[in-house]
């Protein structure tokens, strides 16, 4: 069984999706069995164009969001495999909207069987259709390869070991790197991401070193983060939890296959280990942690950060408070303050100079064709 997100296209609708569902229009495909959840204008596939016209209403409710508000999901079970019974399907495809997080959203449900294998579409209403709030499942990737693996063994099901399940490592930290960047360049302070590869090196080091999990967690105490299992792989933390990355932006050696046959299976980490040592040593073993720093160059960026960080943490103006970002503080102090606007006007620069070269380039190789 194969679970995964469709990319959708730039003008699809909902309505489109939904009667592609219902008329399986790709050759050789015929529809074998289609419903809806979650709406009032019914059910069955009578009921289907009252539907999208419910759906498209609630969609328009939300005007906060930016793109689809459309969520594709495809599942796929392997040529070998019976076809499930109808409630059996109904009830593969509620742990699937569980699992993501959309168990209460409108959906209408396709399945497809052609001479190559079975397979189940679902069309997704993003926008909730009592709090007109938007979802988007976190960690998607992951939540759909733990609910293939358990409905595998639920319904009697072949595992599926290709390429959409096993997705590259490479793939996964292209991914990561442009999300991290993305944030960087919104709030011009240093992603969790960044703070992991900063000190790349030396884990790599402390991972050579280690005799097993345990000797790896304590070395990792340094860095105030953890490893821990996160669906089929491992994942980052902070040790507070609240910032995370795959354990594979580190490279290929740090994934779970790669730790397990070093280490043997995974083992969590226990606090209580070695604890005497340290305390005999009366300091922490600890080098750095993660905290919010800004990612600005300017030899002026420490003043404005130290009362961006006070405006946070103290009893300042609601209007300083309320600035989500280093960035966002520091356009609000540049209407006044013409330092402020030269550590705008530098970050600018910068970033100019790293990104200029491959747009020229880009341009050049357009105009060529």
């Amino acid at each position: 069984m194969i679970a995964k997100k469709v990319k959708p296209h730039p003008n699809d609708t909902y309505g489109k999706l939904a009667d592609y569902i219902a008329a399986a229009k790709e050759k050789g495909e015929k529809l074998h069995s289609l419903w809806m959840e979650e709406f009032n204008a019914g059910t069955e596939i009578e009921d289907l164009d009252l539907a999208i016209l419910e759906a498209h209403a609630t969609q328009k409710l939300n005007n906060r969001v930016k793109g689809t508000k459309t969520y594709h999901l495809m599942i796929s079970f392997r040529e070998e495999d019976r076809i499930p019974d109808p409630d059996e399907l109904k009830e593969i495809e509620r742990e699937f909207a569980k699992a993501l997080g959309f168990e209460e959203h409108q959906r209408v449900v396709g399945c497809h069987q052609n001479t190559n294998n079975f397979h189940m579409h679902v069309a997704y209403n993003r926008i909730h259709p009592e709090t007109l709030r938007a979802h988007s499942p976190e960690w998607d990737f992951y939540k759909l390869a733990e609910v293939c693996e358990k409905l595998e063994l639920n319904y009697d099901l072949s595992p599926d070991h290709n390429k959409e399940k096993e997705m590259s490592l490479d793939d996964e930290k292209e991914k990561d790197n442009a999300k991290a960047k993305d944030k960087e360049a919104h709030t011009w302070e240093e992603s969790f991401d960044s703070y992991v590869k900063r000190h790349k090196v030396d884990i790599r080091k402390d991972l050579k070193a280690a005799e097993g999990w345990q000797s790896f967690h304590e070395a990792m105490d340094q860095y105030d983060i953890r490893f821990k299992p996160r669906g089929a792989g491992l994942i980052i933390e902070d040790a507070k939890g609240k910032h995370r990355v795959k354990a594979s932006a580190l490279g290929r050696e740090f994934s779970k296959k790669a730790l397990e046959d070093k280490f043997g299976p995974y083992q969590a980490y226990k606090k209580h280990h070695d604890q005497a040592q340290k305390k005999k040593a009366g300091k922490s073993r600890k080098k750095d942690s993660y905290k919010p720093r800004p990612i600005t160059k300017h030899p002026k960026t420490q003043k404005y950060w130290k009362r961006y960080i006070g405006a946070k943490n103290g009893k300042q103006a609601l209007v300083t408070k309320a600035f989500k970002n280093f960035k966002e503080f520091l356009q609000y102090e540049a209407l006044d303050d013409p330092l402020a606007m030269a550590i705008i006007q530098y970050q600018k620069k910068m970033a100019d100079a790293v990104f200029s070269p491959i747009e020229k380039l880009g341009k050049k190789s357009t105009k060529q064709r």
